[in-house]
Order: structure tokens, then sequence, then C-alpha cells
């Protein structure tokens, strides 16, 4: 494999206690966008 100038993003998301209505715009869009979850 060759060594590429893409470096990994990391991001993390949160729900506050759990509650699946609770998770921001932003927080959708990166699940959204995520290779792995």
């Amino acid at each position: 494999m060759k060594n590429s100038n893409i470096k990994p993003k990391l991001t993390l998301v949160g729900a506050g206690p759990g509650d699946p209505e609770l998770i921001t715009l932003k927080g959708i869009k990166a699940l959204s966008e995520a290779n792995v979850v």
C-alpha cells in the first residue's frame, strides 16, 4: 500500500442520555458520511 496524503479522521458523536431524538443535525450528518460506525 502506498503512503498517501489522506489523513484519517475520527468524529465522536454523543446523544446525551441515549434518547435518539437528542442527537444534533451535525451528528446525524457525521454518521451518514461515516465509513465505519
